[in-house]
């Protein structure tokens, strides 16, 4: 017999701000603008908003999720790889046509399904943060006027870019 789950989801996006309530503009380093000025786990969102202006509604968005905010935002700014290149090429052209590109974290109300409790404290376990992420892609496909970036690389494959770029730095060249 077939499990049924009624789910509500209450989230909002908090956009990165400093010690002085300025919010994080692309490309600033970022550590001054994490909570706490630390680095955590979480779920991310680059936001991309035309013209000089911010409205409520971005035109573009990029989600993702880290163990490490800081090393993960920050290849944004400073890429390692091809790939993080590609990215910022992307983020650059975009502000260079006048667009304002801000950075969000992914907060949300503790939620229950199959009795399983989810809280923000479980953003530190990868399956969370991935179904978290997935879920908010999901939620941004559905807005008409936005465009959502994401590629949809598999957390498979994500892992092994991961080995290989770690692969590099040792001066091994993986197959």
């Amino acid at each position: 017999m077939p499990e049924t789950n009624d789910f509500t989801f209450s989230y909002w996006w908090t956009p990165l701000v400093n010690g002085d309530g300025q919010k994080y503009g692309y490309p600033r380093p970022l550590r001054e603008y994490l909570p706490g000025r630390r680095d955590c786990p979480g779920v991310y969102r680059w936001t991309f908003f035309r013209g000089p202006e911010v409205s409520v509604e971005p035109y573009q968005v990029l989600i993702g999720q880290s163990g490490s905010l800081l090393r993960r935002l920050t290849e944004y700014v400073n890429p390692t790889t091809k790939e993080e290149g590609a990215w910022q090429t992307i983020f650059l052209k975009e502000i260079k046509s006048g667009s304002k590109i801000e950075c969000h974290l992914l907060n949300f109300e503790s939620f229950t399904i199959n009795g399983i409790r989810l809280t923000q404290d479980g953003l530190a376990f990868p399956f969370v943060r991935a179904f978290l992420e997935s879920l908010m892609l999901i939620i941004a496909s559905g807005l008409r006027s936005c465009t959502v970036l994401n590629k949809g690389k598999s957390t498979h494959e994500k892992e092994i870019e991961k080995i290989k770029k770690k692969l590099r730095k040792l001066g091994a060249e993986p197959a």
